[in-house]
């Protein structure tokens, strides 16, 4: 069993002793493969939520080769596909993830939560959201758009990709009156929230500072951030009647605009991190690669960035995901100093041919690899259903 890290080992299996257990991906291993151990650590309500305050070493999301509807999990500290494989009964690309949740959205516009991790028990656990804005094409008056005769052209360029980013507060099952869902959505990249228990529609971040297109989202100490084009932050709160949108710095860092990307990413150690990503035209590859990073730490009293050159123990997960920050000190398979990134849609999107841009970035040596143990032939297989960073919860409900 060594994938489960345990302190007295000896205690195990059906002694076990859930305050000495350092890692959750080994306790979704237990509990997807054993009920009467699923039911074990349900009953640890106290203990596995403590647990989960910790940054947790995110899992790949990734569509298997035999059936587009089977999607399977690689587990980076072992470098490999756990045994489980998961029907979704969705044929799409996932827009975004966060606190262990699948955003998409449907060809009407509204908007599905799923956790995979509580399927590997059997449980079959989503959550519908209501209309999220849709694009809509010019309409004469008295006509209404038709969402179930929609042409495959606009199906793919509309709803699969209406939403671009989306972060979640809480658990929208175990703290639903916790829980904020906020998303960078349609094709002028605004932003827009719903409370679950609170609200029945979606409310957009509207004002005189939110003008711009944004790249990403962060949650952090109780506000909201947003990151434009223009490189300007801003905070908000998600209360419709006062938004308090503000604007934080308008530096903006981009060097280059052509093939780039930006994210915003809380650190362990409570810093707000913005990492820019550039990508470049492989030309032995004949395909666009992630080429560098950037990362750079707000200074909140200064209003400005300051350039950093090493992560220390943390490493970082990008992607289509919500940004995750983990202290490698508690994980020792991970590599400290690194940038884990998946392929992201908004950059390119991934199709036929395979190019699937997904690796480990060194901050020493300013390099990539691949380092994971998966063959190339199965990226050629994925399609539009690119790999995501899925955050390990034991929320089995």
């Amino acid at each position: 069993m060594d994938f489960l890290l345990l302190e007295g080992f000896a205690k195990a299996p059906f002694g076990l002793n859930f305050g000495e257990i350092r890692v959750i991906n080994g306790l979704l291993k237990i509990g997807g493969v054993c009920v009467s151990w699923h039911y074990v650590i349900k009953d640890n309500q106290n203990k596995r939520i403590k647990m989960q305050r910790y940054h947790q070493v995110p899992m790949l999301f990734i569509p298997c080769e035999e059936d587009e509807l089977i999607w399977t999990m690689y587990d980076i500290m072992d470098n490999k596909f756990l045994e489980s494989k998961i029907n979704m009964s969705y044929d799409k690309h996932f827009c975004a993830s966060s606190e262990g949740w699948l955003v998409a959205v449907n060809k009407d516009y509204t908007v599905s939560l799923y956790n995979p991790y509580s399927m590997l028990v059997g449980n079959c656990n989503n959550i519908q959201l209501p209309i999220l804005f849709p694009t809509q094409p010019f309409l004469l008056p008295g006509d209404e758009y038709d969402f179930e005769n929609v042409s495959e052209d606009e199906s793919e360029e509309d709803f699969d990709y209406h939403i671009f980013k989306a972060t979640i507060t809480a658990d929208p099952l175990e703290n639903p009156n916790d829980c904020t869902i906020v998303v960078i959505f349609g094709e002028n990249f605004r932003l827009a929230f719903i409370r679950l228990g609170k609200d029945t529609t979606w409310t957009k971040v509207d004002g005189h500072r939110v003008w711009g297109s944004f790249e990403d989202i962060l949650s952090y100490n109780n506000h909201f951030y947003a990151l434009d084009t223009e490189g300007e932050l801003i905070s908000f709160d998600v209360d419709p009647h006062n938004l308090n949108v503000k604007s934080i710095t308008t530096e903006n860092l981009r060097t280059r605009v052509t093939y780039s990307k930006r994210y915003l990413v809380k650190s362990c150690k409570g810093d707000i991190l913005q990492v820019e990503r550039y990508l470049t035209w492989g030309i032995n590859t004949e395909r666009i690669i992630t080429e560098k990073f950037n990362v750079f730490k707000l200074d909140m009293e200064q209003q400005r960035w300051i350039g950093i050159k090493d992560l220390g123990d943390e490493s970082l997960f990008l992607g289509d995901n919500s940004s995750i920050s983990i202290s490698t000190s508690n994980f020792v398979s991970c590599q400290c100093n690194c940038i884990y990134f998946t392929h992201d849609q908004d950059l390119v999107r991934s199709n036929k041919s395979g190019h699937i841009d997904i690796g480990v970035y060194n901050m020493e040596t300013e390099s990539s690899t691949l380092h994971f143990n998966i063959d190339s032939s199965t990226f050629t297989k994925m399609f539009r259903r690119a790999p995501i960073w899925l955050v390990p919860t034991i929320n089995l409900y």
